[in-house]
């Protein structure tokens, strides 16, 4: 299975449709910028994109596509990380009351009535920092598509049927992710280290009861205008014909920029101190315990990031050469399961370490966690580290370009991010230019605050684990 490296961030930018569309990959973390290269790494030769501002700020992305079809993934900046504890759950609900209720020229069933009879597809998702509309049908059907997306945008449907079942899904699965340990882990970190807001919001039925089909309308005019959305187009059509379909169906689009989610890294690093001096225990009475560890991490546009994806790398991302997996999994049989995860976003970004271990090993594997991040911080990493992991990446970034709509995506997510228009050939060079020193001058940043530390588990785990600190019993 192909492992892309499309950036995590894209999962506002394009995500849906590389989701919906199974050909294309799922999109990971987001790429740094701003490193002086100090080396010339293999060249990235691009497909031609043509990008195009329309006089409402809504920036478009065209690419040309050999097979019969077109494809429409309009992102709007609007997602989970606008969130706080009484609107959690806001972003998905929006999306799922849409694609089930449609819009006012194709209400309901209606809406797929009409995509699945020309075989069509369409889809709606709501990420981290954006919600994204994916359309796929015949290049023949291209003025459908375009009519559906654009009366989506302009006028969703939020019928109190359709919010009602969509709320009804999102309660069911709220309910499913208590017998998750993994997730119950992974929410409860997010949620101490950024306060229950944004990335530490947590959805539950309340929240998700609290939502008004008001607030869902407001939400939507508010953050679906013209300089807050991206739309990216590939077909077989020619490219100019395409941007006169565009511009006939969106150029309408109501003006005005998005606003941003709120991201007080200063009062976030205060909070992770703070936590970081315990160990919270979350009592489930499973076999297994499920490690979590994590802090914020710098935004995707923070000089240091390539150095820390190069950290994240050796690690953890880095497969069965990692640390983590070496250490825990491989040397001593501790893990199935272990990892470490980097999440580089506009404005914040999150680093996690994580791991699955039986409860009379849990403190030991606790202690080699913690002991392998830290050392990122202390201690440089072997040439043969840095080469291994540089080359990795380098030679596995040319597949994050095999199809026109991952293309697409990471043209959207440059626009997104703000980033250099040379980001993407550049990348490969900035990543060989990343030194030992880079690696562990990013990790002593980037772990100086400490480490929100959860374990889900049986209760008994809180004497073991009280040798790491004081033990704080909390509910999921």
């Amino acid at each position: 299975m192909k492992k892309s490296r499309i950036p995590l961030s894209l999962r506002g930018a394009l995500p849906c449709a590389l989701a919906l569309f199974s050909a294309m990959a799922v999109p990971q973390e987001a790429r740094p910028q701003a490193v002086k290269p100090a080396s010339v790494a293999m060249e990235l030769s691009l497909p031609p994109v043509e990008s195009f501002l329309a006089g409402n700020g809504m920036k478009m992305f065209f690419m040309r596509d050999e097979l019969p079809q077109v494809t429409i993934v309009l992102s709007a900046g609007y997602g989970r990380l606008y969130e706080n504890a009484r609107t959690a759950g806001m972003a998905e609900l929006m999306a799922k009351s849409v694609i089930l209720g449609g819009s006012k020229k194709y209400p309901g069933e209606a809406l797929h009535t009409v995509v699945e009879s020309v075989g069509g597809r369409i889809g709606i998702e709501a990420g981290w920092e954006t919600t994204v509309i994916s359309i796929r049908m015949l290049a023949r059907h291209a003025g459908l598509a375009f009519d559906i997306v654009s009366d989506l945008v302009k006028n969703p449907n939020f019928d109190a049927k359709y919010i009602g079942d969509a709320r009804g899904m999102l309660i069911e699965g709220v309910r499913r992710k208590m017998d998750s340990p993994e997730a119950i882990a992974f929410e409860k970190v997010r949620e101490l280290i950024f306060a229950g807001t944004g990335y530490g919001a947590v959805t539950t039925e309340k929240s998700l009861n609290s939502i008004t089909a008001e607030e869902m309308a407001r939400a939507w005019r508010i953050y679906f205008r013209g300089g807050n959305i991206i739309a990216g187009m590939s077909s077989s059509i020619a490219i100019n014909d395409l941007r006169e379909m565009a511009m006939g169906v969106f150029g309408d689009v109501m003006k005005g920029e998005g606003l941003p989610y709120p991201a007080d890294r200063i009062k976030i690093e205060g909070d992770v101190r703070n936590q970081a001096k315990k160990i919270f225990l979350v009592p489930k009475a499973v076999p297994q315990a499920t490690i979590v560890m994590g802090t914020v991490a710098p935004p995707v546009g923070d000089p240091r990031a390539y150095a820390l994806s190069v950290m994240n790398y050796i690690l953890g991302e880095g497969s069965f050469n990692s640390r983590l997996m070496q250490e825990i999994r491989v040397k001593r049989g501790l893990s199935y399961s272990v990892q470490s995860i980097m999440r580089f976003r506009r404005d914040l970004g999150l680093f996690l370490a994580f791991a699955q271990t039986r409860t009379d090993q849990a403190d030991q594997a606790f202690d080699l966690m913690l002991q392998n991040v830290r050392l990122m911080a202390t201690a440089p990493v072997s040439g043969e580290e840095l080469d291994w992991a540089r080359s990795s990446m380098i030679y596995s970034y040319i597949f994050d370009f095999e199809t026109p709509l991952e293309v697409l995506a990471q043209y959207s997510m440059v626009q997104y991010n703000r980033l250099p228009e040379r980001y993407l050939a550049d990348y490969t060079k900035m990543i060989g230019a990343v030194t030992k020193e880079m690696v562990l001058a990013g990790a002593d940043e980037l772990l100086k605050n400490g480490l929100v530390r959860v374990v889900v588990g049986d209760e008994s785990l809180k004497g073991p684990l009280s040798k790491f600190g004081e033990v704080v019993v909390v509910q999921p």
